[in-house]
């Protein structure tokens, strides 16, 4: 059914971060040449001499008139320097490096974003890292970090979250628990108590939304299919993920917003966790798993994984899970259980002996 060879581009581009801005929009002529002007230096010259670069620009917007759009073109020159410095940092394996570039621009959001949604990732960063010993400065703790509001229901359903790096079919042991996959598998599913399809917006565009046949297909397969994506025009059976809090600084990857979605509509759970290792297996997928960045040799992009794992910030989804995971009932899974209890600096130090994070300079 899914022979049909879809792929993502050959590499990730860079792309200037913006906000949205009540007082300035980002379509706006100045604002506009200020973003060309960020995306086009970096790819064109390089990280290293677009930090320089930027540092100068800066100098210069701060002579210009004190109008909102100065403020925010400042502001935007100023994110992006701190995104690509982090971007370097990662680049070179300096990762206690990349913790702080992240904390001063969570700071710098704090004290002149104009965007509700980006103050509120930066608090939640931060206090996440605080929380993990990550973050040495006095923060005003946001207090729930990033657990949804109604985390103390408590469903009897249970859940076998079955991911991309599981090396044997799903086990017939949980035949009493809702089988959750992220990429549509050819398991047969009917001796599951359900099944649930949750899946991201870019396997949706290429693979799903123009194709009738895998539309109906995975409606008679699948009982509810939930597509995490903010764009696509979505309809019956196919229904929006919720999304928690996040935005450029940080996000949470694909388990992390599985398991929000879960825990926001039925609360506490107990469940299984099984082919997840945060990336840190050079053979990240499975034989089985139709990731979007495999490619002609079967092997998978390490830069595409690298880009997606620093836009996200690894550490970030890493607590995430962690903090999720934390109040719900966690059965079996002994590989899953061994990772999870690494602390953030265990956890990146593994990741950087695996992944090639050399790729991001790739632009």
């Amino acid at each position: 059914m899914f022979d049909k060879k879809e792929s993502v581009a050959s590499r990730t581009r860079f792309m200037e971060i913006c906000e949205r801005n009540p007082e300035v929009g980002n379509l706006t002529f100045s604002i506009k040449i200020t973003r060309l002007l960020i995306r086009y230096f970096a790819r064109l010259f390089g990280f290293s001499v677009s930090v320089r670069c930027f540092g100068y620009f800066l100098t210069v917007a701060k002579k210009i008139s004190s109008s909102p759009s100065r403020q925010y073109i400042t502001y935007l020159i100023m994110v992006n320097k701190l995104n690509i410095e982090y971007l370097l940092s990662v680049a070179n394996n300096n990762l206690t490096d990349a913790i702080d570039k992240k904390g001063l621009w969570a700071e710098y959001t704090l004290r002149h974003s104009k965007d509700l949604k980006s103050k509120w990732t930066a608090q939640n960063y931060l206090t996440l890292l605080q929380k993990n010993n990550l973050y040495g400065k006095t923060h005003a703790s946001s207090g729930h970090v990033v657990l949804p509001h109604n985390s103390r229901k408590r469903t009897e359903l249970k859940f076998y979250i079955y991911g991309p790096n599981s090396k044997n079919a799903p086990s017939d042991k949980y035949s009493d628990h809702i089988l959750v996959f992220l990429k549509p598998m050819e398991f047969e599913v009917s001796h599951f108590k359900g099944s649930i399809l949750f899946t991201n917006g870019i396997y949706y565009r290429s693979v799903v939304a123009n194709s009738q046949d895998i539309r109906n297909h995975l409606t008679s397969k699948y009982m509810e299919i939930i597509v995490s994506c903010q764009t696509s025009v979505l309809t019956k059976p196919f229904t929006r993920a919720k999304f928690p809090i996040s935005d450029h600084l940080a996000a949470p990857m694909a388990l992390g917003r599985l398991l929000y979605n879960l825990m926001f509509t039925h609360g506490n759970f107990s469940c299984v966790i099984e082919g997840f290792d945060f990336y840190l297996s050079k053979e990240m997928y499975g034989s089985a798993y139709p990731s979007l960045a495999r490619q002609a040799d079967n092997s998978i992009n390490e830069q595409l994984i690298c880009s997606g794992l620093a836009a996200h910030d690894a550490l970030y989804n890493f607590l995430y899970v962690k903090e999720l995971v934390s109040i719900l009932n966690l059965e079996d899974s002994d590989l899953f259980k061994s990772l999870i209890k690494m602390d953030g600096h265990t956890y990146l130090n593994e990741l950087a002996s695996v992944r090639n994070f050399k790729t991001l300079l790739q632009q």
